[in-house]
């Protein structure tokens, strides 16, 4: 049986929010993970059932079984929305009652950002190491890069957290100077 994805509203132009229902929002699952969907889309999609959620008028579950469809996204834009969405779920887990629901998030969270990072790195290799639509242009790549090592710190990454001091401490011994466009972790 033949199934088929009907996205309203795409390429975000109206001013209204989509509310699928899960069935449905799962059906995208696919072609987020394949990027086949454009970038615009996939952001609309994530921003909407975010803000459904927040609102009450979809269940929390949707988001979750969402957020692991783009492990393999390289857009900046969505990534932004994606760092976004997961500060302020973080932000309301880390005061959770049960310790261990936090520790689960925070192994929801390396999840999602590990392949990201580890394809950026901490420097710029003269363009993003991905197969991207129509390239990422360098300082949209320091900012993504950025983004995700902060990510990759909020959720104690032991190897990045370790990278970072490493940095700092040779940049105020006077050993080597960060970059201007190199990652500000820990902001």
């Amino acid at each position: 049986m033949l199934f088929c994805i009907f996205q309203l509203n795409p390429g975000i132009t109206g001013f209204y929010r989509v509310q699928y229902p899960s069935q449905m929002l799962a059906r995208f699952i696919p072609a987020i993970k394949s990027r086949s969907l454009p970038p615009l889309d996939r952001l609309g999609i994530l921003d909407d059932v975010f803000a459904l959620a927040q609102a009450n008028h979809c269940p929390t579950a949707d988001l979750f079984k969402l957020l692991p469809s783009f492990v393999n996204e390289t857009s900046y834009t969505v990534w932004a929305c994606i760092a976004n969405v997961v500060d302020r779920l973080d932000s309301l887990i880390v005061h959770s009652v049960h310790k261990a629901y936090y520790n689960k998030f925070v192994a929801f969270g390396l999840e999602l950002f590990r392949t990201i990072a580890g394809h950026l790195g901490w420097e710029s290799a003269g363009g993003l190491r991905l197969e991207v639509e129509l390239g990422l242009p360098s300082h949209l790549e320091a900012l993504l890069r950025r983004g995700v090592l902060q990510g990759m710190v909020q959720f104690h990454d032991a190897g990045v957290v370790a990278e970072a001091l490493r940095r700092f401490k040779l940049q105020v011994s006077g050993g080597a100077q960060v970059a201007a466009d190199g990652p500000a972790v820990g902001d």
